[in-house]
Formats: structure tokens, sequence, C-alpha cells
């Protein structure tokens, strides 16, 4: 039983497609619902006012920080929020509040996943993680800026592996 190659006319020509109006992309993204497209996401994203406000996280970020054990976790003040999880360079050493990763984007540093910033932080139930972040501040059409957004990686077993491999040798 031999198999026919398809012919040339058989394949699909998508080079008489309409082209997609650029009005029809903006009318599209307009209508995008952007918190269940950020809710949807497999990482912890977290979108901070000006001040550092936390004013949304997504289900992943809420799991990763325990915000089980304190609801008002996500309300409470930037410092008093890193203060509470114990935010610290990937090494443990403790990290000043101005070098935070909200501070950093807040001041109009964007994180690219190319040289993305790695910190240990305890959630509220006590647990150690090791996260990877990327971001980028929020500006309106004059550049002023609004606020920013934080993508976390959650790495820890990563980590794990990597320090476990490192005693082996």
């Amino acid at each position: 039983m031999s198999r026919k190659n398809p012919q040339m006319s058989d394949v699909p020509d998508h080079t008489h497609l309409p082209a997609v109006a650029e009005k029809s992309n903006d009318a599209l993204l307009s209508h995008l619902p952007l918190t269940s497209v950020l809710d949807a996401m497999p990482d912890a994203v977290g979108v901070y006012d000006s001040a550092g406000r936390l004013v949304f996280a997504n289900g992943v970020a809420r799991r990763l920080l325990g915000t089980q054990q304190d609801p008002a976790f996500l309300n409470h003040p930037p410092r008093q929020r890193s203060h509470a999880v114990r935010l610290r360079a990937s090494d443990g050493v403790p990290l000043a509040h101005d070098q935070s990763h909200v501070k950093r984007l807040l001041r109009g540093e964007t994180i690219t996943s190319e040289h993305p910033i790695e910190l240990l932080f305890t959630n509220l139930h006590g647990r150690d993680h090791y996260v990877s972040i990327t971001g980028a501040p929020i500006a309106d059409a004059q550049g002023t800026l609004l606020g920013a957004i934080a993508i976390s990686r959650d790495i820890t077993e990563q980590r794990r592996r990597d320090l476990t491999q490192a005693d082996l040798i």
C-alpha cells in the first residue's frame, strides 16, 4: 500500500486571505479580559500602583505567598509585605527595601528574562521559596509612571536540585 503525497493544489493557499485591519486588532485587544489572562498564567503575577501597593495578584501569586494564612496580606503596605515574607537575595542576605524588585520597577527599570532577579522569601506558611522575577514599569501615553507588573517563577525545586548536585561533587 503506497501513500500518495499531497498535490500542491491540496494544500490551502493562505496568501489570498484578507489582511486583518489594525482597527480589528485594537478592538480585539480592547475586549481582552486582562485579569482573566493574568489569572490563567502559570507564573505568579503582581500588578502594583505607583506607590508600590499591590492592586492585583493572580491565583498563583496568592498560593505562592500563602495568603490563605492572612487574607489581608495583599493590602499591607509594601515595606510591611517585604518584612512579613523576609524578602532576601537568593544567597539569603536580607534585601534592603529600596533594592526590592518592586522598587526597581517603580524607578523605571525593566527586568528581562535574560537578566531576571532571583530572590528568596518565606511565605506566610513558613516555607522558603526561590523565585526568578521579571517585570516592567507601566506608564501612560505621556510617559507618566502608573505602576509596574512583576512576574515571578517559582524555581525552588530547581535550586534544591542544583544545591544537591553541588553537594555531591
